[in-house]
């Protein structure tokens, strides 16, 4: 039905071809994630995805710094601390603007993902799976989550070594951005050291691709 809108709309002249086209791939991908999250829906039983409140902070603190001891040994050592996220951080975080949501599952929370609203963006931020729930699906339920209600393009930072974790974004169709472009956003939209800057990527959905980078504006 909304599709059927924007081409309404396009034929009557209310929006431009270029509009058009962005409008049309967000509603187009935004049907996808939905489609894919109802799949992955199907495979678990016991699992529900909901918001998180202040009354799981423990929760969340737990399940960031259990997946986070991925990350020892492969991202730079200066950049290394244990716990990973003090609690400290985790609540200047959410005071921050972060809104963490998460898979439970028999009443635990097994998986996480924070959205943080920027201007015209959506980061997404601190996705963490506890390691016992690794490979079962978990980080790509929260993802199509999150994409399939998404009112803004989505962006993500992360470590540049964490390979598993850029295979992982790219296979939901994000799209890694490097260079001058990459420390451009980390600089606009992240809170972050130079250290950090220099060692991490940024991914971008198609949504943001298709409005920034399509052949008019490249």
């Amino acid at each position: 039905m909304k599709k059927r809108r924007i081409y309404n709309q396009l034929f009557r002249g209310k929006v431009g071809q270029d509009k058009a086209v962005v409008l049309i791939t967000k509603c187009c991908i935004g049907i996808f994630y939905e489609s894919r999250l109802k799949l992955f829906s199907l495979k678990k039983d016991n699992c529900v995805i909901r918001d998180c409140t202040k009354f799981d902070f423990d929760k969340i603190y737990e399940v960031i710094n259990d997946a986070a001891t991925a990350y020892r040994g492969v991202i730079p050592g200066d950049c290394w601390k244990e716990p990973y996220m003090p609690s400290s951080e985790l609540r200047h975080e959410i005071s921050a603007g972060v809104q963490f949501f998460g898979e439970e599952h028999k009443g635990n929370l097994i998986g996480v993902m924070g959205k943080q609203f920027k201007g015209n963006v959506i980061l997404l931020r601190h996705a963490y799976v506890k390691t016992a729930w690794h490979h079962q699906g978990v980080g790509s339920k929260l993802l199509c989550h999150l994409l399939a209600s998404a009112e803004y393009p989505v962006l993500i930072g992360t470590w540049a070594a964490a390979h598993w974790a850029v295979r992982f974004y790219e296979k939901h169709g994000f799209t890694v951005l490097t260079g001058a472009r990459k420390d451009d956003l980390l600089k606009k939209y992240w809170s972050i050291s130079a250290r950090q800057t220099e060692t991490s990527i940024v991914l971008a959905d198609p949504n943001w691709i298709s409005a920034n980078l399509s052949p008019q504006k490249a």
